[in-house]
């Protein structure tokens, strides 16, 4: 059974940013994690408009200082299955889950960055991504990738984000 590895509340969300292709494709935040596998992502979306395209989950190794100028770094260590584009809401923010068809290890207090991509879309037709502007208490930070492969760390804003893992089995030896 899934459980929370790290997260931020979309109560908290007071705004949100866009994201779509020859902008800033992608929104999220810096974690910490505790030792699970990664499961799935969560995000607190709404689109503007119709366009082709597919949204995604993506985990990145963690650079910069940690809640001060975190970013991605790096090819993604794990990518999440699609949600189709038009299959956001886009009358209100929800929140969405991303599920990760293959496992990949949150090492215990190593920090990562996870994010929301749509790299389809134009400035009439983009993805909504929900944060926290007033409030924001997370240890780490919201980060965006620009295209093609420009980070940039938000601080101190805090993205509205969940992820989950499940437990890394560790064999154990029974000595009778």
């Amino acid at each position: 059974m899934a459980r929370i590895v790290d997260s931020y509340s979309e109560i908290y969300r007071t705004g949100y940013n866009t994201a779509y292709a020859g902008s800033s494709i992608s929104w999220g935040q810096s974690f910490t994690g505790n030792g699970d596998n990664l499961y799935s992502a969560k995000f607190i979306l709404k689109r503007n408009a119709s366009a082709p395209g597919s949204v995604y989950a993506k985990l990145y190794p963690h650079s910069g200082t940690f809640g001060t100028s975190s970013v991605g770094t790096g090819s993604a260590l794990a990518t999440s299955d699609p949600i189709i584009f038009t299959d956001i809401s886009s009358t209100t923010f929800t929140l969405y889950e991303f599920v990760f068809p293959v496992t990949y290890r949150l090492a215990n207090t190593a920090y990562f960055v996870i994010q929301c991509e749509f790299n389809g879309g134009d400035a009439s037709h983009y993805l909504q991504f929900g944060y926290a502007v007033t409030t924001h208490t997370h240890s780490g930070n919201m980060c965006d990738l620009r295209s093609p492969s420009t980070w940039t760390a938000d601080a101190p804003y805090d993205a509205c984000f969940y992820v989950y893992g499940n437990p890394a089995f560790v064999p154990q030896i029974i000595v009778s």
